[in-house]
């Protein structure tokens, strides 16, 4: 028994057994972004927490204290994750909205000192854009977003009307050389009609023009050119029919150029999204994204948003804490139970 005891001793000893200091600080924060703070509930908890110990922190960069006056950082959840999992906590609670948008990256697992607790954010209708249709009226457009969906509606309302701070915008031409052959008709007409309706639905101007001389043409912003011929050298921002094997209809190959991989017809139009297509590619909408990202509350469940840790991942990546040798203490105990065996079997022998 001794002897196994003693095999048991060296195992360990040989590992580099180690054990979790007792001797650290208890370091605990609660991380709250910024938009649930005002929420009843939450901030119950930030009372009952502060008394049990917890530093009250901002789910932002650097996680700054509640209260203190200085600039706020907004980061994505995953790189703040990394970097929350390096503050050496004792325990950490996050509670946070959950954007979808705010997700970006590699998904991580969570780690095992850090508990992320999610609440829906409530619903928010704001004004996106607004353009003027002619000269006595102005088109409203309205986003509606809460946890579960996003939807935007249009409101046509008389200018003197209109009493909000968001600058009007004018809407630029855009104009558009179409070439075709006579095989190609129907394909322009199929173009023409999804115009129209960007025209009508984006509040765009745009300026349609046909070229008829192939050697001549006029300076556009775009060209389409549908034909089987090829498309002659040209400056502007084109879209040529090129036959090819692939699931876009509307292919980029250069960074003016792209390529109209099939020919035109109702059901391709509508099954391939030709006219949401042909809206992105002529109508800058980044700044729009951005206002609409910043009113987002697509909520992702936090079963989505974080993965499971495999075997030891958790601890590799995550392992916080300085941890203590066990070296000397095996290195009694071995010695003792050493000296033991070794009295124990000579008195045997007695």
């Amino acid at each position: 028994l001794l002897r196994t005891i003693l095999i048991i001793i060296l195992s360990f000893f040989l590992a580099g057994a180690q054990y979790a200091s007792k001797e650290i600080d208890s370091k605990k924060w609660l991380i709250l972004e910024q938009s649930v703070i005002e929420n009843k509930v939450v901030k119950s908890l930030m009372d009952s927490l502060a008394t049990d110990g917890y530093e009250i922190r901002l789910l932002a960069k650097d996680f700054p204290l509640v209260g203190i006056d200085e600039q706020i950082i907004e980061s994505d959840y995953y790189t703040l994750l990394e970097t929350l999992a390096q503050q050496d906590l004792t325990k950490g609670i996050v509670i946070s909205h959950n954007k979808a948008s705010a997700f970006q990256g590699e998904i991580l697992p969570l780690p095992k000192n850090i508990q992320w607790l999610s609440i829906n954010p409530d619903h928010k209708q704001y004004l996106l854009k607004v353009s003027t249709t002619n000269q006595d009226s102005l088109q409203l457009r309205y986003g509606y977003t809460d946890a579960n969906h996003t939807y935007f509606t249009d409101k046509v309302i008389p200018k003197h009307l209109y009493n909000d701070s968001l600058a009007v915008s004018y809407p630029d031409t855009i104009t558009i050389g179409i070439y075709n052959t006579q095989n190609f008709i129907y394909d322009r007409q199929i173009i023409e009609a999804a115009l129209t309706v960007i025209q009508q639905k984006l509040n765009a101007v745009i300026s349609v023009q046909t070229v008829d001389d192939p050697l001549s043409i006029p300076k556009t912003d775009w060209l389409f050119w549908l034909s089987d011929k090829q498309a002659p050298a040209y400056t502007g921002k084109g879209i040529v029919y090129q036959k090819a094997e692939t699931t876009k209809l509307i292919d980029q190959v250069k960074s003016d150029r792209w390529i109209l991989t099939q020919r035109l017809n109702q059901e391709v139009a509508t099954q391939k999204h030709l006219t949401a297509t042909l809206a992105k590619l002529l109508i800058n909408t980044d700044s729009l994204t951005a206002r609409a990202l910043s009113y987002d509350r697509s909520f992702l469940v936090d079963s989505l948003a974080f993965s499971l840790p495999q075997e030891n991942q958790a601890a590799m990546i995550y392992a916080k804490g300085p941890r203590k040798s066990l070296d000397f203490i095996l290195l009694i105990l071995f010695l003792s139970v050493l000296l033991t065996e070794r009295l124990t079997a000579y008195l045997r022998k007695q």
